[in-house]
C-alpha cells in the first residue's frame, strides 16, 4: 500500500513507531527503578517491564525482514553483498557513533548514571549496550540471510530459524555461546517471520484474527503468572515473546492495517532518531533535574517522556537540512542530498 505517493508500508511503520513508543517509556521506566523512585521486586515493575521487553524489540526484526524482503532486487551473490556494503553503512555509522557518545557520557557523568561504562572496544565488537545492540545483531542477520526468490525458499529459511531458536533456548548448553550468537540465533525467527510475510498467500493462511486474540490471552497470563518476580528463564521468555509478536503483528497487519495512512507515513521518518537518541537525552535531562533538586518521580517520568521523544525530533528537523549532520543518522540519505545539492 502506498501514501502520498511515496512507497510506504502504513503497518509496518504503525507497529515501528508502536514499538519505538514502548522502547522510549521501557528504558524510561527502568531508569526510575534504578534511581530508586520504583522497588525493582514490585508487580507493577516486574510484570510490565519484562512483558514488554519480550517482544518491543521483536516486532522491529519483524519490520526489518518484511521491507527486506519487499525490496525487488536481484537474487544474487553480488546483490546480497552490496546489501552488507549499504547495511555496514547505515547500520555502522549510527551504531559506532551513539555507542561512543553514551560511553563518553557514562565516563564523564558516572556520579549520575546507573550504569557505568564498559571498555570502548570491548563494547562495540562484542557486547553492544542498549538500545544499539539492535542495530549491531540487525547487521549480522543481514549478513547471513539473503533475500529469498519463492515462497517455498522463505519457509526453509523461517523452519531453519525456528529450530535454530528452539535449539538454543530448550538445551541446557555446558557453554556460554558468544553475545553474537545468542543475538543473531535469538532474533533470526523475528527476522524471517517478518520475510515470510511479504507472500500474500501465506500472509492470509498465517494471519487469523481468532488466532490472535488467543494468542494475547495466553501471553498476557503466562506474564501474570511467571513476570510477578524477575524472570530469567529463556524458554519463558520465548513463549510469551511468541505469543505477543504473533498477536501485534496480527493486529496491525489485518486488523488496524491502512488506518492512519494520512499521518503514520509522516511520523515514520522519526523512528530512527527517537530510537537512537532517547536513551542520551532522558539519562541528561534526568541528570539536570537531580542537580538542581528535582526528585518527583512523576516530573522525571512525565517531563522524561517528553523531552525523549520532542528533543530527538527536534534535533533529526535540525539535521536532515545539513547532509554532514544528518549522516549520522542516516548516512545513505546524506550522501544523496549532498550529490544532489552539488549536482
Amino acid at each position: 500500500m502506498t501514501a502520498q505517493g511515496k512507497n510506504r508500508i502504513v503497518w509496518i511503520d504503525s507497529m515501528k513507531l508502536f514499538a519505538c513508543l514502548l522502547v522510549v517509556v521501557g528504558h524510561l521506566y527502568m531508569s526510575m527503578e534504578a534511581g530508586g523512585w520504583i522497588a525493582g521486586d514490585a508487580f507493577y515493575y516486574c510484570f510490565p517491564i519484562q512483558t514488554v521487553y519480550t517482544f518491543h524489540v521483536p516486532l522491529f526484526f519483524v519490520c526489518s525482514g518484511y521491507l527486506y524482503q519487499c525490496k525487488k532486487v536481484e537474487y544474487s551473490v553480488r546483490s546480497h553483498i552490496n546489501n552488507i556494503k549499504n547495511k555496514a553503512l547505515n547500520l555502522g555509522v549510527p551504531y559506532l557513533l551513539f555507542t561512543l557518545i553514551t560511553l563518553m557520557l557514562k565516563i564523564i557523568f558516572s556520579d549520575a548514571v546507573n550504569n557505568q561504562a564498559t571498555p570502548v572496544i570491548r563494547t562495540i565488537f562484542w557486547e553492544p549496550v542498549a538500545p544499539y545492540w539492535y542495530l549491531y545483531a540487525l547487521f549480522f542477520i543481514f549478513c547471513v540471510i539473503p533475500r529469498q526468490k519463492n515462497k517455498n525458499n522463505l519457509v526453509l529459511i523461517f523452519l531453519i530459524s525456528v529450530i535454530a531458536k528452539i535449539l538454543y533456548v530448550f538445551i541446557p548448553w555446558p557453554f556460554t555461546f558468544p553475545d553474537i550468537i545468542g543475538k543473531v540465533v535469538g532474533n533470526a525467527i523475528w527476522f524471517s517471520f517478518g520475510m515470510i510475510l511479504t507472500d500474500c498467500e501465506l500472509r492470509k493462511k498465517i494471519l487469523n484474527k481468532a488466532v490472535m486474540a488467543i494468542c494475547f490471552i495466553i501471553g498476557v497470563l503466562l506474564s501474570l503468572i511467571y513476570y510477578r518476580v524477575n524472570c530469567d528463564s529463556m524458554s519463558v521468555q520465548f513463549i510469551i515473546a511468541a505469543m505477543f509478536v504473533y498477536a501485534f503483528v496480527c493486529l496491525f497487519a489485518v486488523v488496524i492495517s491502512e488506518k492512519g495512512e494520512n499521518i503514520v507515513p509522516k511520523l515514520s521518518k522519526y523512528f530512527m532518531p527517537v530510537f537512537l537518541i532517547h536513551t542520551i537525552v532522558a539519562a541528561g535531562f534526568r541528570t539536570i533535574l537531580l542537580k538542581i533538586g528535582i526528585n518527583s518521580f512523576s516530573v522525571h517520568f512525565s517531563a522524561g517522556l517528553l523531552v525523549s521523544i520532542l528533543v530527538p525530533v527536534l534535533l533529526y528537523e535540525i539535521a536532515r537540512r545539513k547532509w554532514w549532520l544528518l549522516f549520522w543518522i542516516e548516512p545513505s540519505k546524506a550522501i544523496k542530498m549532498k550529490r544532489e545539492k552539488y549536482v
